[in-house]
């Protein structure tokens, strides 16, 4: 192959964004010469143009910009092998996680995703975990992106279970190169801002390079009034009554019991967001009045057109939540990147011949700003009394006539300003470490490698107790208004007044509102030697061929620290959020490795290459004990034309600090005990509940007390280690009679078991009961008082969930020049790419012994059974066209339920369409291009016309049709 063949289907490669890795591996030697080795994913035997036999995706840096993107997340999220992780459009209502871009391979959980960064680990960006925040990797360094599905614990570690993301960030760069885009939707925000510029230098007589990056960019983000579907309030209810329907659902009549209404409206709370009186008064009923913004007693109509139930109305007065939604996180984005390195050794001695001394360095900075709605008063939560000095008279009046002292209101309270969550995540990440080549050319590496993110969430709350001394206004003696309790008016408090929208005294807000701050870091410190090398030659059988037994092994210390510290307010419960405690934890991990490859057989009839390969891991958790990995690999290569390949692993995944050590936050929840005389024939095993509660010593009449209990959610300091089994097997062909095609198809198989995972706290108390004796995981978390009744019910992580994913992946890629054809050579060249992956099964077990909790996920929202990518690109001259399209399956919205539970019961399969176009100026570049070319909007349904950022509804494009443009310039 000449140069420029080698060349143009480099190019190609890039242009395509995903290649077989027998394809990059064999394009990547030759460029490198016939005798340098390389590393590629999944591995760390060095190869010399022979094909792997793990399946692997490359997405080259080409690729990734054609999508139009800025951040990582958005531009990985297109590959099928990439599912639902975290984004900036299913944050939105978090106060932890706002702004994060986390990877999530096969759907698993992002915990179950590795990100490396030049094959090595990087510091985790969510408080109590080691998911690595995207958005901490500068997009303009990026060389490529290799994806491992699957298996690679024993070559990485712990949380590649279900696989591994690798940025390979450019090396050696030479120049300066600067970059800039500017995006925008058709409807004229969520716009984009990002600007990049990168320097490099040799320095030394090319013995050194010093590379730095600097990034910022900028998301304006999305909101709920900036489009209509996402304030239609639709949303999915019983409609009893409605068009002759039964006023109560009938199992087998063939009408959907629930069905999508748009113009829904919550009829506890006024859509002016001023009180609803909850209690009734003398002929009035409860939720029939209300009070107007300028704070006079009016009527309320709470149904509307209909009572859907659940508090929900067809139209009516009721509340709108659609215009307090976020859609898509703002955020703002600054990161510097330093890496260098010097040849400090060229030519040694007998024990070390070279040695390259390397470094690296970032500094991530990445703020986020969401809201909700703000703080509200739920109905028979709060009382005003008679005497509030707010209180309109007519209201007083009809209060005095029905002998009533106080009644008891709802009310939204945004006129004292939205809930803000605020976060801002830093991330400092050092490397420093020397590699070259032994006495004996064998290579080796050492590194120490550091890294800590310190967060800081600030949200706008309020004070509980000094909201209601505001609230409880008094007429004084001197005429004056003021709080009743003389304490709280010595401590300044001030009467606030909530008998009407938009009319209460500035003063009187900031004296219950604050802003709580909560400050969170993680560090990460690691120290690797790894060595690789040719173990012996031998001659391999019936042809003579002399190849290498290769072989890798390291050693690994990784010590994982995390704390969270959240305002003292907070920690005691004084605030309307929730109730966080403070949170501390670490683990170190002990780890050995090693990894051969065996030549099998060379260059015999219907056996070109045949290799075997084997990789082992011990590690020791100081949290849960020793533990191994293995996986065996072989790959038969026929002949040019066509090679197979086939995987065994074991994988583990350790628990993380959160999961660890998190420790309990107190809410109260309505607990229904099965042992109750009204539930002890019910349930999934009633024979079982029935001899468990006797067993307990719970009589048969037994009555619980009260339905509200103290729930209690924390870590597990008792945790395993997940244990999972991948197999993989699949076929490369590279047909000769085709130059420039290459087709790729991988069947993979995934089962986890002790997986760990939470129960929703009355499955808990249920399963306790409901298992064939009480010595279960679950009888544990339910803690009785000595009247029998439940006290505590402690929801933890626990090994007790199976998950089992499998599937097909393909790939067809095909590159050419167009005068192949017989076209004139100026005519340019073509490039076809389609990576699917077709979903057959995934199902999660979080009880494996209550079968009636297994969710079958397979072609449910958001797993589609089928999803693709399909791009076209011709390069003529100058000019670079790219189209591609993007597909995913139709969805049902819930697998467990009869058809008739609901309508529609389908999500129907989605397309979109982008574009774009290149000019090439020689060292500049122009570039622009339309995302979502038709405008397309999300399906129809509930889980993504709310608005509420959901995480199922975050598969589809929430921006509509989205134009961007840039420039590139080198110098």
């Amino acid at each position: 192959m000449g140069n420029r063949t080698i060349r143009r289907a480099t190019r190609a490669l890039a242009i395509a964004g995903v290649a077989s890795a027998a394809l990059m591996a064999d394009a990547q030697a030759q460029q490198a010469g016939p005798t340098e080795e390389i590393v590629v994913t999944g591995s760390r035997l060095r190869r010399t143009g022979a094909s792997a036999p793990t399946p692997l995706t490359v997405a080259s840096a080409e690729s990734l910009r054609a999508t139009g993107g800025i951040n990582v997340y958005d531009m990985l999220g297109q590959l099928p092998q990439v599912g639902v992780g975290t984004s900036q459009q299913n944050t939105t209502n978090s106060v932890r996680n706002a702004g994060l871009n986390i990877l999530n391979l096969r759907s698993l959980g992002n915990a179950r995703t590795l990100t490396l960064v030049n094959g090595r680990r990087q510091v985790g960006g969510g408080q109590g975990t080691v998911s690595v925040d995207t958005n901490t990797i500068p997009v303009a360094l990026i060389d490529r992106v290799e994806v491992v599905t699957g298996g690679a614990t024993a070559v990485y570690g712990a949380d590649a279970v279900a696989g591994v993301v690798n940025f390979i960030m450019k090396k050696n760069y030479e120049g300066a190169e600067v970059e800039a885009q500017y995006g925008m939707s058709t409807h004229g925000d969520a716009q984009t801002y990002d600007l990049s510029a990168t320097m490099g230098g040799n320095f030394g007589g090319g013995r050194g390079n010093i590379t730095i990056n600097a990034t910022y960019n900028r998301e304006e983000g999305l909101f709920g009034p900036d489009r209509d579907y996402a304030v239609s309030e639709l949303r999915s209810v019983v409609a009893g009554g409605i068009n002759g329907r039964p006023l109560t659902p009938v199992r087998g009549d063939g009408i959907p019991d629930r069905i999508p209404f748009s113009g829904t409206r919550l009829n506890q709370f006024t859509q002016t967001g001023a009180p609803l009186i909850a209690t009734a008064i003398g002929t009035r009923a409860a939720f029939t009045q209300a009070i107007s913004p300028n704070g006079q007693l009016i009527s309320f109509d709470r149904f509307g057109q209909a009572d859907l139930g659940g508090n929900v109305s067809l139209g009516g007065d009721g509340l709108s939540t659609g215009k307090t939604a976020t859609l898509r996180v703002p955020t703002q984005r600054g990161l510097f990147h330093f890496s260098g390195n010097y040849e400090l050794l060229e030519d040694g001695g007998s024990l070390i011949k070279t040695a390259n001394l390397f470094a690296e360095f970032k500094y991530a900075r990445n703020k986020a700003k969401t809201t909700a709605s703000g703080t509200f008063e739920s109905a028979g939560v709060m009382n005003l009394q008679r005497d509030n000095a707010f209180l309109p008279a007519a209201l007083v009046s009809q209060l005095t006539a029905a002998n009533l002292t106080q009644f008891t209101f709802s009310r939204s309270d945004d006129d004292f300003g939205l809930r803000t969550f605020e976060s801002l995540f830093q991330t400092y990440r050092g490397v420093i470490g020397v590699n070259g080549k032994l006495g004996n050319d064998w290579n080796y590496e050492t590194f120490w490698n550091y890294g800590t993110t310190r967060s800081q969430f600030t949200n706008f709350d309020r004070i509980q107790s000094k909201f209601a001394d505001s609230v409880d206004a008094v007429r004084l003696p001197d005429g004056s208004i003021g709080c009743r309790s003389a304490a709280a008016r010595a401590n300044g408090c001030l009467p606030l007044n909530l008998i009407g929208f938009g009319i209460a005294d500035p003063r009187a807000i900031a004296y219950s509102y604050t802003s709580t701050v909560e400050h969170d870091r993680l560090t990460q410190n690691q120290f690797v030697f790894n060595t690789d090398g040719d173990l012996f030659k031998f001659a391999t059988p019936f042809s003579g061929k002399v190849d290498s037994v290769k072989l890798a092994m390291g050693i690994e210390y990784r010590r994982e620290e995390s704390n969270a510290n959240p305002a003292a307010e907070v920690q005691q419960g004084l605030v309307f959020g929730n109730r966080l405690a403070f949170t501390e934890g670490h683990y170190d991990t002990k780890e050995a490795y090693v990894e051969t490859g065996i030549p099998v057989l060379r260059d015999l009839p219907f056996a070109k290459a045949v290799d075997v390969e084997g990789s082992w891991r011990f590690q020791d958790y100081s949290t849960t004990s020793t533990d191994q990995s293995w996986a065996l690999r072989g790959g038969w290569a026929i002949d040019d034309n066509i090679k197979l390949r086939v995987s065994r692993s074991r994988a583990v995944r350790a628990p993380n600090i959160g999961e660890l050590f998190a420790p309990g936050s107190d809410n109260f929840q309505g607990v229904n005990d099965p042992c109750d005389s009204t539930r002890i024939n019910a349930g999934s095993f009633p024979q079982n509940r029935a001899a468990n509660c006797r067993a307990l010593g719970i009589p048969a009449n037994f009555t619980q007390s009260t339905v509200t209990k103290s729930v209690i959610a924390r870590g597990n300091p008792n945790l395993a280690a997940e244990k999972a089994k991948t197999w993989t097997a699949g076929v490369v062909l590279t047909p000769t009679f085709v130059p420039g095609l290459t087709i790729t198809a991988d069947w993979w198989n995934v089962k986890i078991r002790d997986a760990i995972a939470t129960l929703a706290f009355q499955n808990i108390v249920n399963n306790c009961v409901d298992a064939q004796s009480l010595s279960n995981p679950f009888c544990s978390s339910v803690i009785r008082g000595p009247d029998l009744n439940i006290q505590n019910v402690l929801v933890q992580q626990l090994n007790i969930a199976r998950y089992q994913a499998r599937g097909l992946d393909m790939q067809i890629t095909y590159s050419t020049p167009l005068s192949r054809f017989g076209a004139p050579s100026a005519w340019g060249n073509f490039t076809f790419d389609f990576l699917g992956s077709y979903l057959s099964k995934k199902t999660f077990e979080p009880s494996p012994s209550d079968q009636s909790l297994t969710n079958r996920d397979a072609g449910e929202l958001p797993d589609p059974k089928l999803k693709f990518r399909i791009q076209g690109i011709y390069e003529v001259g100058q000019w670079q066209f790219t189209w591609t399209t993007n597909y995913l399956g139709h969805m049902e919205l819930n697998n467990e339920a009869f058809i008739e539970d609901a309508f529609p019961h389908t999500v129907p399969d989605y397309w979109l369409h982008s574009i774009r176009g290149q000019y090439d100026f020689g060292k500049y570049q122009v570039f622009g291009g339309v995302n979502n070319l038709a405008n397309k909007e999300p399906p129809y349904i509930p889980a993504t016309y709310l608005g509420t950022g959901a995480t199922t509804g975050s598969i589809y494009d929430n921006r509509g049709r989205f134009f961007f443009m840039g420039a590139r310039a080198q110098f």
